[in-house]
């Protein structure tokens, strides 16, 4: 596969978030900064040696923190700079259509590591800075043409979830907990259940 590199002047926004979707036969990137809640650059690169910028799209309810995405489902799950998880279907979000769900973290919370699991469900952490405050996994399991939300606290002590990831019928959660006033790190490993 040759390397193709496009070198762009007057980029305002650094390239730390990079992923594609594929909508029918055509290809895209999207690019964000989640540290600079300004914008989002989408690509058409289906001809990867002459990409085809889409219209910028601006401001806090489009800047994208954290994403993950289920192919099979052909749905995206984004966290926002004004903190919301919003849940798009492919086609709709390249045509800059509406979240088909939208959800709020509690008053002092934020969203972080969304992931999808085998079974199409969205699991994603609500966190605090605050160590000792209850933290919640949230689950989103499929429910008609949308997704039915459970909130699990399934840690047995004030641990402070850091990352997430799901696969093979299994969820790993990690962590900081603070013990006799040190940090040391915590992995939690859960067995999903279908129901």
């Amino acid at each position: 596969l040759p390397k193709v590199v496009q070198v762009y002047e007057g980029l305002d926004i650094a390239p730390r978030l990079i992923f594609s979707l594929k909508s029918g036969s055509r290809y895209y990137t999207i690019v964000s900064d989640p540290s600079y809640a300004i914008k989002v650059l989408i690509y058409d690169v289906t001809t990867p040696e002459v990409p085809v910028q889409l219209p910028v799209r601006t401001g806090a309810v489009n800047n994208i923190y954290e994403w993950t995405k289920d192919d099979s489902a052909r749905v995206l799950a984004l966290t926002h700079g004004d903190g919301k998880l919003r849940l798009y279907r492919y086609d709709a979000y390249l045509a800059s259509g509406a979240a088909f769900a939208e959800y709020a973290p509690t008053t002092g919370k934020f969203f972080t590591q969304p992931t999808f699991d085998d079974q199409g469900s969205l699991w994603i952490l609500e966190s605090s800075k605050n160590a000792s405050a209850a933290q919640k996994l949230l689950r989103f399991m499929p429910s008609g043409s949308g997704y039915a939300k459970t909130e699990l606290t399934p840690y047995p002590e004030a641990v402070s979830p850091r990352f997430m990831h799901a696969s093979a019928g299994y969820l790993a959660v990690g962590g900081t907990l603070l013990v006799d006033g040190k940090f040391r790190n915590e992995v939690y490993l859960f067995k999903i259940e279908t129901a």
